[in-house]
């Protein structure tokens, strides 16, 4: 069976499949050592690539992933958002965990939020989910609201 990535709408911003305009933006977010200073460190064009398709294999596999984020009118790429199963062992697994990484220039105005919050929708209501891990770090208590 062939699945599609279904597109989400939220009052700012759109979800939606990856296209290849976004791998250059993504290679740039991913280089960024303030977006990943939580995360395992900057990434290579070539690894943020093969990332993508990793993320796309995912989303046609189990029917959910992580959406490219768009914001109409303020930018065609701004990060992605979405629920995956992860690829490290965690002691609470098998799960799903919901997870955002925007560009800092659109930290702090309620994107991940608001997307994160679609991203959960969708798997509670759209794909049957009974429980979404959300993890976090000491270091980033702050960024919790």
């Amino acid at each position: 069976m062939t699945r599609e990535i279904p597109e989400l709408q939220t009052p700012r911003l759109r979800l939606r499949a990856w296209r290849d305009e976004d791998l250059p933006l993504f290679a740039e977010l991913n280089a960024d050592e303030q977006v990943n200073q939580y995360l395992l460190g900057p990434l290579t064009r070539t690894q943020s690539e093969a990332l993508v398709g990793r993320i796309t294999e995912h989303f046609l596999r189990e029917g959910f992933g992580f959406w490219a984020v768009e914001a109409p009118g303020v930018a065609s790429f701004i990060g992605m958002v979405g629920i995956a199963i992860p690829s490290y062992t965690a002691p609470f697994a098998p799960c799903v965990e919901v997870g955002w990484r925007l560009g800092c220039q659109y930290w702090g105005q309620g994107f991940a939020t608001e997307a994160a919050r679609a991203a959960l929708e969708f798997g509670f209501e759209s794909v049957g989910l009974s429980e979404i891990v959300a993890l976090t770090v000491p270091a980033t208590r702050v960024l919790v609201r």
